[in-house]
């Protein structure tokens, strides 16, 4: 936007305090690389209207992009305090508070968003990366096993199994995938697919159904680890 639309919105703004329009102008003002404008802006128009959430939102994203993480932690503290549930204010404070070094409040954040979204992978990582910390050598033993391994495995290398009524062997394809990859959804809905294949077929497929109703009790129990611990 041209500074001479600025002005326009500039001058709205001013002829009508409770005019929610200084959001926008605080954005053309970031866009225009006016950071200093732009948070004046948001904390003037805070004052005015102490409860538009969304303007602290505005506020603490431009505090971020300034690295002025200790800033933009006080502007997304009052998001919750007024909206617990909020999750774009969850994350961004847990991210905050990871950068800052404040790991305890970090995993905290990173467990409230995984309250709010159980399937949010990126809290899951990392609170998996909290709490098991890679050493060099822990990287190095990573990069070699991954080199070493057998090619990754998809979904379709377990139809020809079934096919074949071989349904020890399509369930440790999926096995060897949720290893990898504990979240994924494809996966799992798969696994109870072939469970309700193995009821049509009869009684004698039972021990197969508890051995996936055991297989996705693991990975379910892995994730609420995660959570609790």
């Amino acid at each position: 936007m041209a500074l001479e639309d600025i002005e326009r919105l500039k001058e709205k703004v001013d002829k009508d305090p409770n005019s929610k329009l200084f959001i926008p102008l605080a954005e053309e003002y970031k866009k225009a690389g006016m950071y200093n404008e732009a948070i004046d802006v948001l904390k003037k128009g805070i004052e005015r209207q102490p409860g538009y959430m969304s303007a602290y939102v505005s506020l603490g994203k431009i505090y971020i992009e300034r690295d002025m993480l200790k800033e933009a932690k006080v502007e997304f503290e009052k998001v919750i305090s007024e909206i617990p549930d909020n999750l774009y204010a969850h994350k961004k404070l847990a991210e905050i508070y990871r950068d800052l070094g404040e790991k305890d409040r970090a995993m905290k954040e990173f467990e409230t968003v995984l309250q709010l979204n159980p399937m949010d992978e990126w809290a899951v990582m990392s609170l998996e990366d909290f709490k098991a910390p890679k050493t060099v050598e822990h990287i190095e033993k990573s990069i070699f096993e991954q080199e070493t391994e057998t090619p990754s495995l998809s979904l379709t290398d377990a139809d020809p199994y079934i096919l074949q009524e071989k349904y020890m062997e399509a369930m440790n394809v999926y096995r060897k995938i949720l290893s990898i990859e504990p979240g994924n959804i494809q996966v799992m809905q798969r696994i109870e697919e072939l469970k309700a294949l193995l009821k049509l077929l009869g009684k004698d497929k039972e021990e197969l159904i508890a051995k996936l109703d055991n297989l996705l009790a693991g990975i379910k129990k892995r994730r609420d680890e995660v959570l609790g611990s």
